[in-house]
């Protein structure tokens, strides 16, 4: 039996992927505060997920007395992240990235603790003001988008925003374990409360970033 249908063009769907990439990348681009957020969580991102998966298991196995006080810190991580959440419902700053770049000194914290100290409280609570910077910034952050980008450009930048911010994170989880037996999870937790910290500081330096407006749709965006 012969099919009637309309016939599809390949060649144009795959045009208008092709275009669609374009578009978003200039979209992306275009915007010197996206890339920076972009570009530093893409590191951050990257020690997180090292930490979480490979190096402070690792940790709490070797120093920490196994499982258990792992998964009291996750615990915690996790309360916070919902209050973290919360609290951005009531609080609307009126720079909201950089809000949201200062409270994830919660995480340098965290990391700092986890390479000076054994005591688990300690732990428990760094987790807990981690988990809320996390996603105290997170919903700041997809808030900027949303009030600072035209919708119809919006799921483009979206796109390389996921794309580009986990993009490092395979690599950090495949060598984090080498780099924490060769240096030590103290050391290695350290190393990585200054990255953070270090990366913090450089994305607080872009005006484009500290300056940026909530809820408005900046000039910039409108063009």
């Amino acid at each position: 039996l012969r099919s009637y249908g309309t016939r599809r063009d390949d060649s144009t769907e795959s045009s208008t992927v092709r275009d669609d990439l374009i578009h978003g990348w200039r979209e992306f681009i275009s915007r010197k505060w996206v890339v920076a957020i972009v570009a530093g969580y893409s590191i951050i991102a990257m020690l997180f997920e090292s930490a979480l998966a490979v190096v402070g298991p690792y940790h709490a196995k070797e120093s920490l007395g196994g499982p258990q006080p792992w998964s009291w810190i996750m615990a915690a991580l996790c309360v916070g992240s919902v209050l973290g959440v919360v609290v951005t419902v009531k609080f609307r700053p009126r720079r909201p990235l950089f809000a949201g770049l200062v409270a994830q000194i919660g995480m340098v914290a965290w990391f700092a603790s986890l390479g000076v100290t054994y005591w688990i409280p300690a732990l428990v609570l760094t987790g807990f003001l981690c988990g809320f910077a996390l996603d105290f910034f997170m919903v700041l952050w997809q808030t900027a988008m949303q009030s600072n980008i035209p919708r119809e450009s919006l799921s483009r930048v979206v796109s390389y925003d996921a794309f580009g911010s986990l993009f490092f994170a395979p690599l950090g989880v495949l060598i984090a374990g080498p780099i924490a037996h060769r240096l030590g999870t103290l050391n290695t937790f350290t190393v990585f409360a200054i990255v953070t910290f270090v990366v913090l500081i450089a994305m607080l330096l872009v005006p484009e970033v500290r300056n940026l407006k909530g809820q408005q749709l900046t000039e910039e965006s409108a063009q």
